[in-house]
């Protein structure tokens, strides 16, 4: 297959590869240049990129369980299948319609 782009250089850190491809998330190369700026590549999700090429965080709506996330609500916040710290809620007694969290299910029980 013939060239996809041909930048004159040898940098696999721009648009453009040494091999001639356009430089996509996913490839294995950190493309610094924009428009296409990616904040990590790992050619797939690892401990320190998630698989759209950006850096994991727990709450950015993003489950990464090569970086530990069981789940991840948008924002970090707590809800009946997830908890803040992207771990897995678990609830004695179970969330209800009227209390949508663990904690929500705690102040209930307490009063």
């Amino acid at each position: 297959k013939g060239e996809e782009c041909d930048d004159g250089n040898l940098l696999n850190e721009d648009d453009c590869t040494a091999l001639c491809k356009i430089n996509v998330c996913g490839d294995g190369f950190v493309d610094a240049v924009a428009p296409r700026i990616e904040q990590c590549d790992t050619a797939g999700e690892s401990a320190s990129c998630n698989v759209n090429c950006t850096l994991p965080a727990c709450g950015d709506g993003i489950v990464n369980s090569k970086a530990g996330e069981q789940c991840d609500n948008l924002g970090a916040v707590d809800s009946a299948s997830c908890d803040s710290d992207c771990t897995a809620a678990f609830c004695d007694p179970p969330p209800t319609i009227t209390a949508t969290s663990c904690t929500a299910v705690r102040m209930l029980a307490d009063n």
